[in-house]
């Protein structure tokens, strides 16, 4: 995980225009869930009730509303899916050596 990162579960209620905002109740709290070896890039923002999929990757400075699938590669505001992992090594010509470490 980069520096900065920021993990929200909560927000803030806004819509009643006769309540100062401040008053305004605070939504429930939603968990997000981040599997195994997942990359997050710097200052990534990962808002509430976020399932990243397990080995995924989130470009930096990205915000992330939505699902993200295992392996998937993902970058924007708001992030959005590019690819898969794996899916650039399959369109490599043959006689380019990829080094495995």
């Amino acid at each position: 995980m980069g520096p900065e990162v920021v993990i929200m579960t909560t927000s803030h209620e806004f819509e009643d225009p006769d309540t100062p905002i401040r008053l305004q109740p605070e939504p429930p709290i939603k968990k997000v869930i981040i599997e195994d070896d997942v990359w997050i890039g710097t200052r990534v923002t990962i808002l509430p009730g976020v399932h990243i999929g397990r080995g995924a990757v989130i470009g930096a400075c990205s915000v992330v509303t939505k699902d993200i699938p295992q392996f998937g590669v993902a970058v924007g505001n708001p992030a959005k899916v590019l690819r898969n992992r794996g899916s650039r090594m399959a369109t490599l010509p043959e006689e380019v050596e990829v080094n495995p470490h």
